[in-house]
Formats: structure tokens, C-alpha cells, sequence
């Protein structure tokens, strides 16, 4: 898959926890919003911004595109399109 058709893949999602694994969402008190890729990465809304969490690290951005290029390259690395 390429960056393109990764970001091609993107589908808007108001309850991210029910189109992913729900159990990153468990603490929240509301539904979490963002964008779904190629089937079950996400990145979230909050507060104006996008929020990549990969592993335990989270990050904050206005720059959706370096995010998804971010989620591309480690879903490239770990063998996800494969």
C-alpha cells in the first residue's frame, strides 16, 4: 500500500471504540472522534487537534498530513500491508 492509497483509505468515525479495538477507549467518558485507516489505525480528534498515540507514546498536532505519514511509516514498518 502506498502513502496515497493509505490516506485514500481514510474514513471519517464519530465513536472510534466501535470501529476499533475498543479497549484503548475503556477510561473515556465520552466517544472519541478521528479518522480510521486501512481497516483499524486511527487518529483522533481532540480539542482542535489530531492525536497519535503508537504504543504507550502519544503525540499532538495541527498537521494531520505528518500524522498520517507518521501512521503510515509504522504501520509500513511492522508489517501491516503485508
Amino acid at each position: 500500500m502506498t502513502f496515497e492509497q493509505f490516506q485514500a483509505s481514510k474514513t471519517h468515525c464519530t465513536d472510534l471504540a466501535n470501529a476499533v479495538d475498543g479497549a484503548y477507549f475503556e477510561d473515556y467518558a465520552a466517544p472519541a472522534a478521528g479518522y480510521v485507516y486501512a481497516g483499524g489505525l486511527f487518529i483522533e480528534a481532540f480539542e482542535g487537534e489530531w492525536v497519535l498515540t503508537i504504543g504507550n507514546v502519544s503525540g499532538r498536532s495541527n498537521n494531520l498530513e505528518g500524522m498520517e505519514r507518521d501512521l503510515y511509516d509504522f504501520a509500513v514498518s511492522e508489517g501491516y500491508f503485508e
